[in-house]
């Protein structure tokens, strides 16, 4: 594998990591302005048992969009964290490999070995 393909997969794990957490602001946003608007719109118009009972689920699902975008949230994190060590690890092993490449051109040496009689 060379640097820059180990470089490109990098870039686009970043780049998928980064799309996550997008998806991840977007949904918390959206749980946490447009959803609580609607549900407080929705609490002035309407009264009853049955708008008790509507409330009460529209905040059980914006609980579950926020822990849902906290999630991805955390995920995008993993996965950052992970593609930065794998490409650390990858790059540390190409840096190894050119070394014995570039080392072992010089013709050999060692040998020997063997008793002397």
């Amino acid at each position: 594998m060379s640097a820059e393909s180990i470089k490109i997969s990098f870039s686009q794990a970043k780049a998928q990591a980064n799309a996550i957490a997008e998806i991840a602001e977007n949904m918390r946003a959206l749980a946490e302005c447009e959803f609580s608007e609607t549900i407080q719109q929705i609490s002035t118009a309407w009264s009853g048992e049955s708008a008790r009972a509507y409330i009460a689920k529209a905040e059980k699902a914006k609980c579950k969009i926020l822990t849902t975008a906290k999630t991805l949230a955390a995920v995008a994190d993993e996965i950052r964290t992970e593609a930065k060590q794998i490409y650390d690890a990858e790059m540390r092993a190409l840096e190894i490999a050119q070394q014995r490449f570039s080392g072992s051109s010089g013709g050999g040496g060692g040998g020997g070995g063997g008793r002397a009689f």
